[in-house]
């Protein structure tokens, strides 16, 4: 039996006998999902943003020269721009237009025009000032770029180093340019430590003043590195009290993982600190050359691998310094060191 719909007639079991008109319209319709959802899968994630970069790319816009009194260059980024790197007791500290280049694993040293720091050991007279532990420089941080170690973060940096001399080293975060403020960092360490084997990444904490960038808070394998490196840093900061700081070196020719996982850290070291990191800290000292090139900071892995955050990084923002914190830094088991013999 049929029956007229509009006109039209179709059988009376009419879903049996005849597919649906609203069939092939559904069916274009999941596939457009499908694909939709497939290419989503393939789409990148938003990359990350560098919150601190120096490569020392054209350093202060001037020529080669003492590293205090510098403002930005032309990838600086996460710096009050109005105030400039300060040394702490010498300007044995210098800039000058070179690369630690070596093909170390990681981002490039540039991104355009070459710049690092490195060790003037010839501003002394006497051999022994060279090793003096109140060599280091700071640079105020903007607001944004700033750590606070008593809130919840996770931060990962890179920097290109060369203890090629019987020379130590490294960068770290502070919470004033002062004696009186506490630090943390990590770096390379000189020849030899107290009669025994140098040459290793180490990490360090404390008060500036007494206790100093050159102290060993921990350390890696010894004769580890005599030369060009990469180290890479991982600091975890909680509201519940406690900082822990990870690092590892990577040498010439070899690669960083693409998993954060796959890491065999190098050292690791637990501290308490309730500080306010409103600095960039860089500190070297001893026989030439100890060299410093292109520090990044950011608050994913990726940030240390991709091409993509360094370059969407923007660069310097005006923003005012903030006012620096006190600390209450405790350091246990702590190592003072003193300069080899």
């Amino acid at each position: 039996m049929l029956k007229s719909m509009s006109g039209c007639f179709y059988p009376a079991n009419r879903r049996s006998a005849v597919r649906s008109p609203a069939w092939p319209f559904d069916q274009t319709r999941r596939t457009l999902v499908l694909v939709i959802l497939v290419c989503l899968a393939f789409v990148p994630a938003a990359p990350a943003k560098l919150i601190i970069r120096e490569l020392f790319d054209d350093l202060g816009h001037r020529p080669g020269g003492q590293l205090g009194g510098r403002l930005d260059g032309d990838t600086s980024l996460g710096f009050d721009p109005q105030l400039p790197w300060q040394d702490n007791c010498t300007d044995y500290i210098k800039y000058s237009a070179f690369d630690v280049t070596d093909d170390l694993p990681g981002l490039p040293p540039n991104a355009g025009k070459a710049g690092g720091l490195w060790s003037d050991q010839w501003v002394f007279l006497n051999r022994w000032q060279i090793f003096d532990s109140r060599i280091w420089d700071t640079r105020p941080l903007a607001r944004a770029a700033q750590i606070h170690f008593d809130a919840d973060g996770v931060y990962y940096f890179t920097v290109r180093l060369n203890n090629a001399g019987d020379s130590a080293g490294g960068i770290g975060f502070a919470s004033t340019n002062s004696g009186s403020g506490s630090f943390i960092g990590a770096g390379l360490m000189w020849d030899t430590v107290n009669q025994a084997p140098g040459n290793y990444l180490y990490l360090t904490c404390g008060n500036l003043e007494k206790d100093t960038p050159y102290s060993i808070y921990a350390h890696g394998p010894p004769d580890a590195v005599n030369g060009r490196c990469l180290l890479l840093g991982r600091l975890t900061t909680r509201a519940r009290g406690g900082v822990t700081m990870d690092a590892k070196i990577f040498l010439p020719h070899s690669k960083l993982p693409k998993n954060e996982a796959a890491i065999d850290w190098d050292a690791t070291c637990h501290f308490k600190d309730k500080m306010t990191a409103t600095h960039l800290l860089v500190w070297m000292n001893g026989t030439y050359p100890f060299e410093i090139d292109a520090i990044r900071v950011g608050t994913e892995y990726a940030d240390m691998l991709s091409r993509q955050s360094d370059t969407v990084s923007p660069t310097n923002a005006v923003a005012p310094a903030a006012v620096p914190a006190t600390s209450g830094a405790t350091r246990a088991a702590a190592t003072p060191v003193t300069a080899p013999p």
